[in-house]
């Protein structure tokens, strides 16, 4: 008797732990995941769009060139990305207005800064507002970019007037194309750095990249390493972020949700897969 007694119970916490577990609605975490995967490719993507410029033969030459559908005009130490309206890019968005890049020195000097600045931008009817500081920390040899968002929005224009806030401190250096400065189609990147954030329903987020990422000019999107997102108002509150292998370029990820129920017990999900939307 006892011996059943005792293979009941365990067979009641069992099945109790397995639906506390199950309980747990990974909705709301993955809206978060998002949410910050959406402004890190977003804003990413202004870094890989001035050096592109920095690198490109024909508006070097001409102060003036069109670069990935933008006109982009050079008017002193000034770089204007102008895309008008509604223009297709070759990454499938569409975008209206402009950004502009002020620098004080080439960007492969010792410690030149760059700022970027937006007009008016939007990019899939989303308004990108705030601020990105570049600065070459190493040099022209095998530079290194300290790359900061300050007061990162993105508004995202539906029913709610729902908005994104995202800053962050990356460094991004040079593994590969550092000897090629004019032919940036052999660029890699290696990244590493800290964000945080609100996503749209006010849940806020931080993130560390704990295993270095990789980033090049021929793919917008992160690839290779480990992010680890932090969600502290939820019981689920952390999200271990894999990028796909540093030869591919696409817009999914591998993620793990873990955390803690109210009666203690650890959690952690199957890999689940997001997609990068933008």
């Amino acid at each position: 008797m006892k011996r059943l007694f005792k293979i009941a119970f365990l067979t009641f916490a069992l099945a109790c732990q397995s639906s506390d577990s199950e309980r747990f609605d990974y909705n709301y975490n993955k809206a978060i995941i998002e949410d910050y995967l959406m402004a890190e490719a977003l804003y990413s993507d202004f870094f890989r769009l001035a050096l592109k410029a920095e690198t490109d033969t024909s508006f070097l030459a001409n102060d003036t060139a069109t670069i990935d559908s933008a006109l982009v005009i050079k008017s002193g130490a000034i770089y204007t990305f102008n895309y008008g309206t509604n223009k297709k890019c070759p990454d499938g968005s569409i975008r209206s207005g402009s950004f502009r890049i002020t620098k004080d020195a080439p960007i492969y000097d010792s410690l030149a800064i760059a700022h970027a600045t937006f007009d008016n931008l939007t990019i899939n009817s989303k308004n990108i507002l705030g601020t990105l500081t570049k600065k070459n920390l190493n040099g022209a040899n095998q530079p290194q970019f300290q790359v900061e968002v300050s007061n990162g929005i993105i508004q995202l224009k539906d029913a709610y007037n729902s908005i994104v806030e995202y800053s962050s401190n990356l460094k991004i250096k040079f593994k590969k194309g550092f000897s090629t400065p004019t032919f940036y189609s052999d660029d890699l990147f290696y990244v590493t750095g800290t964000s945080s954030g609100k996503a749209h329903q006010f849940d806020r987020f931080t993130s560390l990249i704990q295993d270095t990422v990789a980033f090049s000019n021929s793919c917008r999107f992160f690839r290779g390493g480990l992010n680890v997102l932090t969600m502290p108002d939820f019981e689920i509150n952390e999200a271990r972020i894999e990028y796909n292998a540093v030869t591919s370029c696409s817009a999914t990820v591998k993620v793990v949700y873990k955390g803690t129920t109210p009666s203690g017990d650890r959690i952690t999900s199957q890999p689940q897969s997001i997609n990068i939307s933008f």
